[in-house]
């Protein structure tokens, strides 16, 4: 019989909180020059990085918070 484990691995998110922001936040601190690719209904395609990601995602966040959506 094997022996049970008394304790698990840390990986490397798991000393964060399981959030979206934290992941995005994660990707742009690990792979800031990371391609994110995204297309519009309209077509064009946008290509950047994931810290570029993450301040627009933080500009829409901000967007979002004043008239308290």
């Amino acid at each position: 019989m094997m022996p049970v484990a008394t304790h698990t691995l840390p990986g490397m998110m798991m000393h964060r909180p399981l959030l979206i922001s934290e992941i995005i936040e994660f990707a742009a601190e690990t792979y800031p020059d990371t391609e994110v690719v995204s297309a519009t209904v309209e077509g064009p395609i946008h290509r950047y990085g994931y810290a570029a990601a993450a301040k627009r995602i933080a500009k829409l966040a901000n967007a979002l918070l004043t008239p308290g959506v």
